[in-house]
């Protein structure tokens, strides 16, 4: 708790938004989800000190040897719309959160090209937003 308020207060952020490592585990304001994995206990206190813990929705994946993507672009725009089409599989409805992870971008390539794939996804009539917009935020 005192790593988020440090970080809070000496980087001037505004929104009290956070996401616990390596834990998918979601609570904004009374709805939660995966409360059952460790990280409960943090994301409880998070939220009592007025937090919103996001999860993700789905992951672009990566191979740990080498930082290349494991799903193409294409692969992860077809999970994406699996996701709009069925939304009881996502935290909220018409609503996806990707997770996205920075070593994967060192070495920019076709694979991973991350401007392709929001260009992409803005071409299939998607919409980028803040997650302070996020619904219950």
């Amino acid at each position: 708790m005192n790593d988020f308020e440090k970080n809070q207060t000496s980087c001037n952020i505004k929104y009290k938004i956070a996401r616990l490592p390596g834990r998918n585990l979601w609570q904004l304001g009374e709805r939660k989800k995966n409360y059952k994995q460790t990280g409960a206990t943090s994301a409880a206190l998070l939220v009592e000190n007025g937090y919103q813990v996001f999860g993700w929705d789905i992951e672009w994946m990566y191979n740990s040897k080498d930082y290349s993507p494991k799903q193409s672009i294409e692969e992860l725009i077809i999970e994406i719309e699996q996701l709009f089409e069925r939304p009881t599989l996502t935290f909220t409805a018409n609503h996806v959160v990707l997770l996205m992870h920075n070593q994967m971008f060192a070495k920019v390539t076709a694979q991973n090209d991350l401007s392709l794939l929001i260009q992409k996804l803005k071409e299939c009539g998607y919409r980028f937003e803040y997650l302070r917009k996020y619904p219950g935020v």
